[in-house]
């Protein structure tokens, strides 16, 4: 495909190359604008998500542009770059009867979203999106603060949540903090060292720069210690003045983990690995059915074994009922067990059930909404 009186050439992969001439020295009001690759692209994903066929593309792609006559493949090309580079992705929308259903049977939920999909990277585009309301001051009349301060728990799911939003707050042009704190909320409990928290910083401080400060209060402490260790590593130069801001948090950022009773859970996963059978047998004897913040949760509540190994994290399971009580917001951010695909219904149910909440908000993925509804029914 060549460019007519412009030097330009775009190859089948809709890169241009260019002979000589930068365009704006052969343009002049009276010619046809002369569009770059990214303009291009920007004209055919635009076309294509509008429904159009790609022949109508074609034609009104040259209509305007005489200079661009796309073959028949190179559209599809040009959307599967685009995609590639994050420039265009689907957006599952918000079932909005279940959404309604689920709030009015948990009304002390601030804000439920069941999101329409099988999909995990669904729920972290709607979470992202609902941590940049939050951060932007939805709930502080529209008027963000001089300073916001989230807390991120760890996993695949939370860790495409973080790399979004980074990306949402370096487009959007609604009114910002200052300064926006980064906490993490356990230490690095898994190998991959992407799905740990302290790494999530990595998505603010890349190029582009957001537009706001960005600081980080990491939690530097080995992720799995014994019990009895936990209370003496808390008060070590380094790891305490993580928890001397715990009551500077807005708002906690967690998500749940794989299915308990089928061995999907990565805690359940690490307690085998590591020969812990008889800690194992005791957390079931206690009814757990999955783990929050790499901390077990039972359909009682949480469960804290006074003996054994456990997961170092910034604030106990069982604080976070106060932390809401102090006008904290907790976002619990779920999907369908990425292992064995079944609806994490169980620890859903378990925490919606409590006495005193446990959350706040709630972005959940349509499967897992409808098997608690028909459950509670």
């Amino acid at each position: 495909m060549a460019s007519k009186g412009s030097n330009r050439k775009i190859n089948r992969s809709g890169k241009r190359t260019r002979n000589s001439a930068d365009k704006s020295e052969h343009q002049t009001n009276d010619s046809p604008v002369v569009l770059d690759d990214v303009e291009i692209q920007s004209r055919v994903c635009t076309l294509i998500c509008s429904g159009k066929s790609i022949r109508e593309v074609q034609k009104e792609l040259a209509s305007g542009n005489p200079s661009v006559q796309l073959t028949r493949q190179q559209p599809y090309t040009i959307l599967k770059n685009a995609a590639k580079r994050g420039r265009i992705r689907y957006v599952a929308p918000i079932e909005s009867e279940l959404s309604l259903s689920f709030r009015n049977r948990y009304d002390w939920l601030h804000s439920t979203e069941v999101v329409h999909t099988a999909e995990v990277a669904d729920i972290a585009e709607h979470a992202s999106e609902k941590l940049l309301d939050l951060i932007g001051g939805s709930r502080s009349g529209g008027q963000p603060k001089e300073e916001f301060h989230i807390g991120f728990a760890g996993g695949g799911l939370l860790q495409h949540t973080a790399r979004l939003l980074a990306d949402k707050l370096r487009r959007t042009t609604r009114r910002l903090p200052k300064t926006l704190y980064f906490h993490s909320m356990v230490a690095r409990f898994d190998e991959d060292p992407a799905s740990d928290p302290n790494s999530f910083v990595g998505y603010l401080n890349s190029n582009p720069p957001i537009p706001v400060a960005v600081r980080f209060i990491g939690l530097m402490a080995p992720g799995i210690v014994d019990v009895s260790t936990a209370m003496k590593l808390r008060k070590m130069e380094g790891i305490r003045e993580a928890y001397n801001r715990v009551s500077e948090l807005d708002v906690v950022v967690t998500s749940a983990g794989g299915h308990w009773k089928t061995g999907c859970s990565r805690l359940h996963e690490m307690y085998l690995e590591k020969g812990h059978e008889a800690l194992l047998a005791r957390l079931d004897q206690e009814g757990c059915l999955g783990d929050l913040m790499w901390r077990p949760f039972g359909a009682k509540g949480p469960i804290d074994l006074k003996s054994g190994i456990r997961a170092m994290t910034l604030v106990e399971l069982a604080d976070l009922p106060k932390l809401i009580t102090q006008r904290k917001w907790v976002l619990l951010v779920l999907g369908r067990c990425v292992n064995c695909g079944n609806p994490k219904t169980e620890i859903l149910r378990a925490l919606l059930n409590q006495q005193h909440p446990f959350i706040t908000d709630l972005v959940v993925d349509s499967i897992t909404a409808r098997s608690v509804m028909s459950i509670a029914t």
